[in-house]
Order: structure tokens, then sequence, then C-alpha cells
């Protein structure tokens, strides 16, 4: 029986350098034994799953992919797990989920006995639909044709090729989350981490040993901490809310910027590191910095890639192809023979202030879509807290006809230049 601690038994068999084989390819590859215990996972998927190789062999494969179907419908043991093929998700070290295509194939002796079971991990990070980039597991594009969207999507890839932090600035649903995430998978980073740290759900005590990590310490009890930035070697990390960072943490970060070397808590020597960081704010950095609550030194390092993203209602141009394009994508989804909107309907969304920015546009079409009963959305399809006024009081609105002959909108794309997806996160 093949098990997880004679792996070097079979890699020398015949003098082949099979480690140096599954590494040379570009999929992930995991090899286990007739456990189902990690033998071996190539420089692929280890950067994918963001384990090492020593933290990884031993383990059951489901704590190594952790796929939405691990526990429930295990490939490996339905049909004995061989010559299957599936697209399903894994959950990385970084706790981003990776829709993926697993194909598993096993490895026999001559007398047919099970040697190894090998899972090959494709990434279906991203999708082209019409010339637009949309992610798999949901909807939307950055869509701009107004003036101030075209100058945000004309240097997204200087800030791709750029290892400096960025700082994303804009209201809620104004597509700061998204951006952040084109920002890193239109960079050589794409297939390293992307890993998401809310500071505002921990405590303060708590937060440097999380981010930063600690060493266990005899006698006391505490435990090693593998910190968030380890976690993210090679990738990055966003901040989806600057002002929530005490002033004690920005310090801490500011001198990671200067130097690309942390700390961990317990350790007096510093450890270099590679991660690149991005924040985002719905607040005014000018009056976080005016206040106290931003330390100047930090803040400079946020000043020289900041992009201030606007709000929907200075976006008019982009309104008309926004609905276009959610109502064909949420008519695609749900099967309904939805083509667009009456003038009626138009009205009223176009007058509507949408405090909830893109966010709230997608969510109110997709609402309309649903409830639609007809080719075109009306007034009563709306979301109750849209008001809609009496009927005759309708301005002109342009016709669908003019929408659909109107000029298509830049969409983000991801360009290996180097150096993309769901609208209004």
């Amino acid at each position: 029986m093949a098990t997880a601690t004679n792996e070097a038994d079979w890699f020398a068999e015949g003098g082949v350098d099979l480690p140096g084989f599954f590494d040379a390819m570009p999929l992930g590859a995991a090899i286990y034994d007739t456990l189902g215990r990690v033998v071996h996972l190539n420089a692929s998927l280890r950067r994918l799953t963001g384990f090492r190789l020593d933290e990884a062999r031993g383990l059951p494969c489901r704590h190594v992919l952790r796929t939405a179907l691990c526990g429930r419908d295990c490939p490996h043991l339905r049909g004995g797990g061989c010559e299957q093929s599936l697209e399903t998700d894994i959950v990385n070290r970084g706790r981003r989920k990776i829709p993926v295509r697993l194909s598993t194939r096993c490895l026999r002796n001559r007398d047919g006995e099970l040697l190894y079971r090998v899972d090959f991990v494709e990434e279906l990070d991203q999708r082209e639909t019409d010339g637009m980039l949309t992610k798999k597991s949901g909807l939307g594009a950055l869509i701009g044709k107004s003036a101030v969207m075209e100058g945000i999507l004309s240097v997204l890839p200087e800030c791709a090729r750029s290892e400096r932090p960025v700082l994303l600035v804009g209201e809620t649903g104004t597509g700061k989350d998204l951006i952040a995430e084109l920002v890193h998978e239109s960079s050589l980073r794409a297939k390293r981490p992307f890993l998401r740290m809310n500071l505002g759900f921990l405590p303060a005590n708590l937060l440097e040993a999380e981010l930063f990590g600690r060493v266990a310490e005899e006698g006391s009890g505490l435990e090693e901490i593998r910190g968030r930035f380890q976690e993210a070697t090679g990738g990055s990390m966003f901040f989806p809310e600057l002002s929530d960072a005490p002033l004690s943490l920005q310090q801490r970060l500011a001198a990671f910027l200067d130097t690309g070397t942390i700390c961990p808590l317990g350790e007096k020597t510093p450890q270099p590191v590679d991660v690149r960081l991005l924040f985002a704010t719905q607040r005014n950095p000018e009056e976080l910095a005016a206040k106290g609550l931003l330390d100047p030194e930090f803040y400079k390092h946020l000043s020289v890639l900041r992009l201030d993203l606007p709000p929907l209602r200075q976006r008019g141009e982009d309104l008309p192809f926004l609905l276009a394009y959610f109502a064909e994508r949420f008519a695609e989804r749900f099967k309904k023979s939805v083509k667009g909107f009456s003038p009626e309907a138009m009205s009223v969304l176009a007058e509507y202030p949408y405090p909830g920015n893109v966010r709230e546009l997608r969510n109110i079409v997709e609402y309309a879509v649903m409830t639609s009963k007809t080719p075109l959305i009306v007034p009563a399809n709306l979301p109750v807290y849209v008001p809609v006024r009496p009927a005759g009081a309708a301005e002109e609105v342009p016709s669908l006809g003019a929408i659909a002959d109107a000029p298509k909108p830049k969409a983000a794309k991801a360009k290996k230049e180097p150096a993309g997806k769901r609208s209004g996160t």
C-alpha cells in the first residue's frame, strides 16, 4: 500500500525526477496515497492554495483543496474516484473561493492495484464574453462611457504594473472591492493569493497577531500563529476600510512599506515578506488626517496611487448602459425573455438617486427581471422603495432603440502588460 510516508521511494523509482516533472506543469497537481493523504503538491497548486509542501504532506485531501464537494459528495469516494472531471470551487488559505476544473486520475501497478490518486486542478478564474471580462461565479463588469470612468479605466493598467500601495476612495457600492481585485488579477501577482482583511471585526490587541503572526512561547501556553502577511506571500492584501486601522497598526504598516519586512509578535528579527497592499475607504482621507486618525507617514505612502471613484449620480452617461447590461445578464441567469425597459420605467430609473450606487442599481435590476412577466420591464416591476410618479407624468427618455444603437461602453479587461467582472462591489 502506498502511503504519504514513502514518497521518497516512489519518486526515486527509476531515477525519474517526478517532483520536477509535476512542478513544470502549468496546471495544479496533487498526489494522494491510497488513504487520501497528500504525498505531493506541485508548484502551481502550492501557489493556488497557499500551502507549502511540508505543511500539506500527510494531510487529508479535503483539508488542502477544501472543495465545495468535500464531506458531502467526494469525487474520490464516488465510483472509485478515477477518470472523473468536474467543475467546483476550492478555498485557499486566504479564504478566497476559486472556481476550478478538477480532473482525477489513478496510478496503478501491473496487477491493477491502486498506488496513487492524482488531482489535476485548472483554475477557471476568468471568462470573456461579448468583449467584457466576467467571473464565472457572478455577474458584472466595470463598464464606463463617461469621461470620469474612462479616466479611471485608463490608469488601471499602470496601477497593476506598480508595486506601490493603492488607495481607493468612494461611497459604498462604487466598485472599490471590484477594482482592488482587478488590480491584483491584472498584475504579475494574479496567480498568488488575494487576501481580504477586515480590520473592524477584531479587537486591537488581536489585530497585530492576526496580521503579522506570533511565535510560540514555551511555558506560556501561547501557540504559534501564522499571520495573514505570511499567508498572502507573493500576492496582495486588501483592506476594505482604511479608517478601521488603529494608529499603532498604521505605524507598523508604514514600517513594512518602508522596509518590506515584518516582525511577528515575540520575534526580534524582522522577516522579509513579499506582499502588495491595497486599501479602500468610504470616508474622506483628508478629514481623517485632519482629525489625527491617519498616521502622517502612512498617509504619504497611500497618496501616491489614489483613485477617487465617482458615485453613480455623477455618471449619467453610464446609466443606460449599466441598466441594459444587468438586464441582459439577469435575463440570461433567470431564463427570462426580458429585452429591456419601458419608457416609463426608464424615466423612473433616470430620476432615482441610487444612494447605494452601482450595487443598488444591480439589485434593482435583478428584482425587476425576476418579477417581470413581459419582454419590457415596467414601473410595477421595480422595488417598492423606488418612487414611481403617477401615470402621464413621465418625461422623454432615451428610446430602447437608441440605447441599443449607442456605442458600446469600455469594459475593464485584464491585460497582461502585466496588466475583471462583477460591477459595483
